[in-house]
């Protein structure tokens, strides 16, 4: 039984289904050693490096694979192949950086991690307009923070809640990954 007998087309796709998956794992792993270890500045011009560069590693391995004596039957496998590799690492991409760049940069989330941070006794609001600087700006990002049961405010201090603390655990452990420091 040959490779297209066994595999049929789908199973090409799905091989560069795969093969994208795998090589944007590669990029997740590149992006959070380097930033972690800060071999690299965190930048976007950095991470677009490591994309290219795990790109560039699938697609060779997309194409060692296509042109395998197994599949040199089938034309223009290396082709599709690619393309359907590119089009879910692409994906995968355009997914991820967002939540990179929430957490990075999100005042909301950093507003939770430095309240988390104080303790069960929470930060002041004098503390917090020392740190965020707006008063303006604070107030409301707190409101959010508060209705959306993240934070309680209790007489001159804010609080995490239960669901603040879990969810600011998560961005915690992140920022830490990524080497973000208070202020992304």
């Amino acid at each position: 039984m040959t490779h297209s007998a066994f595999l049929g087309k789908e199973g090409l796709v799905l091989l560069g289904i795969l093969l994208g998956l795998g090589g944007f794992c590669v990029f997740l792993v590149l992006h959070w050693t380097l930033f972690h270890w800060r071999l690299v500045r965190p930048n976007f011009k950095n991470v677009l490096g490591i994309w290219s560069v795990s790109l560039l590693v699938s697609w060779l391995v997309c194409y060692l694979a296509a042109s395998s004596s197994l599949s040199r039957e089938v034309i223009g496998v290396p082709l599709v192949r690619g393309m359907v590799c590119f089009l879910v690492f692409a994906c995968c991409f355009v997914l991820y950086m967002p939540l990179y760049y929430v957490i990075a940069t999100s005042l909301s989330v950093q507003t939770i991690i430095a309240i988390l941070e104080a303790g069960p006794e929470g930060r002041s609001l004098d503390i917090l307009k020392n740190v965020f600087g707006s008063n303006d700006l604070l107030r409301k990002r707190l409101e959010t923070l508060v209705t959306n049961g993240y934070l309680i405010h209790d007489g001159d201090r804010f609080r995490a809640t239960r669901k603040g603390v879990r969810i600011s655990h998560v961005f915690f452990w992140l920022k830490n990954l990524w080497r973000l420091g208070p202020g992304g």
